[in-house]
């Protein structure tokens, strides 16, 4: 192969690295934001959680209408509904959005690592070609 070839082989090899470092800090920044927003949801839901339970517990005076009573328990029912819908988003965000995050970062990975193996065996081979045409430029220099 010819020492163009090689070079040029090389340079393409060290971009394709290069972009596939790129790509794997944006997956990486991806998952982390996924991650974020997968811990806000959570506490939203706790929070939700924890309204849902204060109401749920609360005990009313001794003078208490009818009327009261039950708007109590739809706000309550109401409260309820908000909390189960906020655990379901967490849960759908984990299934969908996190899981596919951390799968695109751990394939950004593998492609990284893939393209560094490959820019590592171009060096290598640039090494032994530039080794074998020192060997055969002395071999000529002690025949001349």
């Amino acid at each position: 192969m010819s020492t163009y070839a090689i070079d040029k082989l090389l340079e393409l090899r060290r971009r394709a690295e290069n972009d596939a470092a790129i790509a794997l800090g944006r997956a990486s920044a991806a998952k982390t934001a996924a991650w974020e927003a997968q811990n806000a949801l959570k506490r939203a839901a706790a929070a939700a959680g924890g309204r849902w339970e204060a109401q749920r517990n609360f005990v009313p005076g001794d003078k208490e209408f009818a009327s009261d009573a039950l708007a109590r328990h739809h706000f309550v029912d109401r409260l309820a509904t908000d909390a189960q819908g906020k655990g379901e988003r967490a849960r759908l965000h984990r299934t969908t959005v996190v899981e596919a995050a951390e799968r695109a970062e751990e394939a950004a990975r593998q492609a990284y690592v893939s393209a560094r193996q490959d820019r590592q065996a171009a060096e290598r081979h640039q090494e032994r070609e530039v080794a074998a045409a020192r060997t055969v430029a002395a071999r000529r220099e002690e025949d001349g």
